[in-house]
């Protein structure tokens, strides 16, 4: 919950989020107990600026005989190298106490190649097999920052993968040409890209489907601007009800909609604190529908008033930067 700091009993507060301005009054209302506030309005004073963002395009395609032959090779070489300098790695590190860093793994890399045994690995493109040890050390890294398990080695039979920087792929024409190759990838364009793709990962699934990732950058255009919010609670027998008393009915399916929501704390009394005055009824039991609220005698219907709670509480988790689903008030 984020409480903001009332220094009198009309105070005014700028915050920006996602590149809007908005304005927020709180109002002390001096009838309640100490502490007790409500957020009464909010606007927004500036529109929001394009930006630049990321997008990745997902296409299947389907390679030739020849580009079937090389894409093989070149998944076979992605995974050797990989598991190669992994256990190399593992075991500089548990055998000497030597940690890897990114630098030394592809000087290890280096070295490999020009042992006769494996010269094998410059049938290939160089660069989607040095990109596999820029994937390895980012796996690395988030291991060592607590955000993933320690990196696995990939299996032959699982899905395949390679990605190319710009020096080992080209577009001509609106067609996609990769290195070693003479003919462009057969692919089944659904959508046009934004724009060209600074990179792409090439992939091949355990159905032997064949598919291409290409990330671009573009500029993003504002959506038109709204003042209009609405408090959500969600109930029994009905999916949601809106603070209007706009009751949903009870649809099954429900979670593409919710990243578009922001999550209120589990904990938030929004049923048992009365919209008007701020008291907890905290005696108040589930099976209960409708009460009247003792301090100032509203009378309330359960979920109306939790959507009306839910509203409040929501405003101010916007108005301090909340975009989506997992930011809890």
């Amino acid at each position: 919950m984020v409480f903001l700091s009332i220094l009198a009993k009309y105070s005014t507060h700028s915050l920006i989020a996602s590149g809007v301005t908005f304005q927020v009054w709180v109002e002390m209302d001096s009838d309640q107990p100490t502490g007790w506030f409500f957020l009464c309005v909010y606007k927004i004073t500036s529109t929001i600026v394009n930006m630049k963002t990321k997008r990745a395009y997902k296409y299947r395609f389907y390679p030739t005989l020849e580009q079937e032959v090389l894409l093989s090779q070149t998944f076979g070489c992605v995974r050797f190298a990989y598991n190669h300098i992994l256990r190399w790695r593992t075991d500089e590190y548990y055998k000497n106490g030597n940690s890897i860093n990114y630098n030394a793994a592809s000087k290890k890399l280096t070295e490999l190649k020009k042992i006769p045994e494996y010269a094998w690995l410059n049938q290939v493109s160089s660069v989607p097999i040095q990109q596999s040890l820029r994937h390895q050390q980012s796996a690395f890294k988030n291991f060592w920052e607590g955000r993933a398990k320690y990196p696995t080695f990939k299996k032959k039979h699982a899905k395949q993968s390679a990605t190319l920087v710009s020096s080992a792929f080209s577009m001509k024409n609106g067609q996609l040409y990769i290195a070693k190759s003479k003919m462009p990838l057969n692919i089944r364009w659904s959508r046009p890209l934004a724009s060209d793709p600074f990179s792409i990962t090439i992939s091949k699934d355990r159905a032997r489907r064949y598919f291409v990732s290409m990330p671009c950058e573009f500029e993003t255009k504002p959506m038109p601007i709204s003042n209009k919010t609405v408090g959500i609670d969600l109930g029994l027998t009905d999916l949601f009800i809106t603070f209007d008393g706009f009751k949903s009915g009870n649809p099954r399916h429900i979670k593409r909609y919710e990243a578009k929501l922001v999550e209120i704390n589990r904990f938030f009394p929004s049923s048992k604190r009365c919209h008007a005055c701020g008291f907890v009824n905290e005696s108040l039991p589930l099976s209960i529908r409708e009460w009247d609220c003792p301090e100032c005698e509203t009378h309330h219907d359960t979920d109306i008033n939790a959507a009306k709670n839910i509203k409040t509480a929501g405003l101010v988790e916007l108005a301090c930067g909340a975009t989506g689903m997992g930011t809890a008030v």
